[in-house]
């Protein structure tokens, strides 16, 4: 009887436990939140093979930031003529948005050069998280024969 007893404290206290786990989704979005830094990309050609390159140092000050209410902001840097360090003089800010583990960036860039903003919409193929600090976003190639995906990896800075 005593054995009993334990038995069904240990399966009720299971029960417990199990139904207030918390929802995926929002574990999921929680995740994504914060500012990452790119640091390499990786393209995926048509028969499997990969192949990793590094960004450049200049490159690797760029910053994805990702809040809570939505909102993103992306700061890019590149290396001129002269191997200066440039940041991108093209503003960009947008949001983002997850809805079942999928996940959907607006961006909003100023061309400086044209004095205009220009809109576009991303739904990768996937994002995935290999750990709390580690993003890849894996996105189809449409511009080119040879290569099938791309995909960005990001460390979390904050």
């Amino acid at each position: 009887m005593k054995n009993l007893k334990l038995f069904y404290f240990i399966l009720i206290s299971l029960q417990i436990l199990l139904s207030c786990s918390s929802d995926d989704n929002t574990t999921s979005q929680n995740i994504i939140i914060g500012e990452w830094q790119q640091i390499r990309t990786i393209e995926i050609d048509n028969n499997g093979n990969e192949s990793a390159e590094d960004l450049t140092t200049c490159e690797k000050q760029g910053r994805l930031i990702l809040n809570t209410n939505g909102s993103l902001g992306f700061l890019r840097f590149f290396e001129d003529d002269n191997q200066n360090c440039m940041e991108d003089d093209s503003f960009v800010n947008g949001s983002w948005e997850a809805e079942n583990e999928e996940y959907t960036f607006n961006f909003v860039f100023f061309n400086s050069d044209t004095n205009s903003n220009q809109e576009f919409s991303q739904t990768p193929i996937e994002v995935t998280f290999p750990n709390e600090n580690t993003m890849r976003i894996k996105e189809l190639e449409t511009e080119s024969n040879s290569i099938e995906f791309f995909i960005a990896e990001f460390i979390r800075i904050n």
